[in-house]
């Protein structure tokens, strides 16, 4: 049974831990991807039970068209798509590390995988988009993420916490909550809209040597 262990870190210079990930051996994956998550849900059944149904679309982030603010299906004139769909379990949480099963599958990014959730009742919940730069150290995957809530860093693997001290990432803020619940914090204390989405429709470049944050 696949099971996921991750931590999520905020209030980070990417440009440091990038640094970082290279002196200490770390291996780049892939280059920067644009990445749009949709979350489906069917009455609320999924987030009351604090459980995830996400359809996850990725290119490259040389594309000239983000498409975060149009469809999301691909299509003519689309830049080149990868499509996971993934579920989540409820997760236990220990020290800020998140452990649950974890589902995935990789879908063709024609838009089937949507039709067939709509005709089992699902309907779209939430939407967040990302920029991501995965790199992969000791054994596990780290991301470098920046989204319209500024720069994160997500450890997955065994033992993330083993790795805070050499990424120089022992003051970085732990996060527990989900980007939804971020994002319903953000909303509330400035307008925003209902999805987390870049305002101009493309992201910042990361690696700025600032700490993101709104």
């Amino acid at each position: 049974m696949p099971i996921e262990t991750e931590l999520k870190l905020r209030g980070v210079v990417l440009e440091r831990v990038r640094a970082a990930l290279a002196e200490h051996g770390g291996r780049r994956l892939r280059p920067p991807e644009h990445e749009q998550n949709q979350l489906w849900d069917r009455g609320g059944e999924l987030a009351s039970g604090q459980r995830v149904l996400r359809v996850r679309r990725t290119w490259p982030s040389d594309a000239t068209d983000a498409t975060d603010t149009t469809d999301t299906t691909g299509g003519s004139g689309a830049p080149e798509q990868r499509c996971l769909l993934t579920y989540k379990d409820r997760p236990r949480s220990r020290d800020g590390v998140k452990s649950r099963r974890e589902i995935e599958l990789e879908c063709d990014p024609d838009g089937a995988i949507e039709e067939l959730l709509e005709a089992l009742g699902y309907e779209p919940s939430f939407r967040y988009v990302k920029l991501r730069e995965s790199w992969t150290i000791d054994g596990h995957v780290v991301a470098l993420d920046t989204t319209p809530l500024g720069s994160f860093v997500e450890i997955e693997g065994a033992a993330p916490r083993g790795l805070l001290a050499r990424l120089g990432l022992e003051d970085a803020e732990v996060v527990a909550s989900s980007y939804p619940e971020l994002w319903l914090e953000h909303r509330n204390a400035q307008d925003a809209p209902a999805d987390m989405v870049w305002p101009q429709g493309h992201p910042r470049p990361s690696g700025s040597g600032q700490a993101e944050r709104p």
